[in-house]
C-alpha cells in the first residue's frame, strides 16, 4: 500500500531567532575551546612532497571533522532538551491543533545536527584557497556554500537512511501521535541555511581576531550572529514566493494511527 505523507506547509516562526541564537551561542563557544586545546590543524603548504601534504591534509580533515561531530552533537542535543524541558512547556506549537509535546530521541538528533557540522567543516576548510577575495565577502561566500552544501549531504543521506532505518530519522511527539520527518525540499532550505550562516559569518569570525578572551567573545558574537542572522532570513522567509516553496512531509509512525493530510499552525 502506498505510503500516505502528512504535508506540512512551514511559516517560519519568530521563535527560531531565539532557537538560532541559542544554538550558536552554545556551538560557536566551543570552537575556540576544541582548537586551542585539542589537536592542532597544521597548514599542508609546509609538508614537502606531495605525499606527505595528502597524509596531513587527511588528517586534518580527520580532526576537523571530529570537532565539527563533537560541537554539533552537543549543541543540537542541548537546545533539544531544553526544547522538551522548557520550551515546548511554555510555547503552543501545533499541528492540526495536535500540540508538538517534545522531539523524540534528542541524542540521535544531536548526531544529525553533528554531521551537518562536521560537513560545514569540512567544506569551509576547502574553500578559501580557492577565493582570492576581500575577506568579508571570502567569509559570506564561504559560509554561505559551506552551510547549503552541507545541507544538500545531509539532506540526501538523511533520505536514503530512513528508508531502511526509520528509527534513525527525525521524529515529533504530538498530543495525537508520533511523526518522521521523510521528506523535505533540499534545495530551497540548503538556500535559506545558506544565506543564513552566509550573513552569520563575518559576525561569528570576529572571535578568532581578539588576542585574548576568545570564549567570551565567542559566546557574545555566537548569540548575536545567531539572533541577527535569524531575523533576517525568518523576514525573508515570510514573502509568498519563498514561503510557498517550503514545506516538510512526515510519516505517522506505525503506533501512532494511520497518515492523514495536516495543516500546518506555526508559532505565534
Amino acid at each position: 500500500m502506498q505510503e500516505q505523507y502528512l504535508k506540512i506547509n512551514v511559516n517560519f516562526s519568530w521563535h527560531l531567532i531565539w532557537v538560532f541564537a541559542l544554538l550558536e551561542g552554545v556551538t560557536v563557544p566551543l570552537v575556540p575551546l576544541f582548537f586551542e586545546n585539542g589537536p592542532s590543524v597544521n597548514s599542508t603548504a609546509d609538508t614537502a612532497t606531495v605525499a606527505a601534504q595528502f597524509v596531513s591534509f587527511a588528517i586534518n580533515m580527520i580532526i576537523i571533522g571530529m570537532y565539527g561531530m563533537s560541537i554539533g552533537f552537543i549543541g543540537t542535543l542541548i537546545v533539544c532538551l531544553l526544547s522538551n524541558y522548557i520550551a515546548f512547556r511554555k510555547i503552543r506549537v501545533c499541528l492540526n491543533n495536535a500540540v508538538i509535546m517534545r522531539v523524540a530521541h534528542p541524542f540521535i538528533i544531536g548526531l544529525w545536527g553533528g554531521l551537518l557540522l562536521a560537513i560545514i567543516f569540512w567544506i569551509y576548510q576547502c574553500i578559501p584557497s580557492l577565493l582570492v577575495l576581500p575577506l568579508i565577502v571570502n567569509l559570506m561566500i564561504s559560509g554561505f556554500v559551506s552551510a547549503g552544501g552541507s545541507i544538500i549531504v545531509t539532506g540526501v543521506i538523511y533520505l536514503l537512511m530512513i528508508k531502511g532505518l526509520p528509527h534513525l530519522g527525525i521524529q515529533l511527539i504530538t498530543a495525537k501521535q508520533q511523526l518522521l520527518l521523510a521528506k523535505i525540499p533540499i534545495v530551497p532550505f540548503a538556500i535559506l541555511i545558506g544565506l543564513y550562516e552566509g550573513l552569520a559569518m563575518p559576525i561569528l569570525h570576529i572571535w578568532e581576531l581578539a588576542p585574548q578572551h576568545k570564549v567570551l567573545i565567542a559566546l557574545l558574537v555566537g548569540f548575536s550572529g545567531g539572533a541577527l542572522s535569524s531575523l533576517i532570513v525568518v523576514a525573508l522567509a515570510h514573502i509568498r514566493v519563498i514561503n510557498k516553496r517550503m514545506w516538510l512531509k512526515f510519516l505517522a509512525c506505525p503506533a501512532s494511527g494511520r497518515g492523514l493530510y495536516y495543516s500546518f499552525s506555526s508559532m505565534s
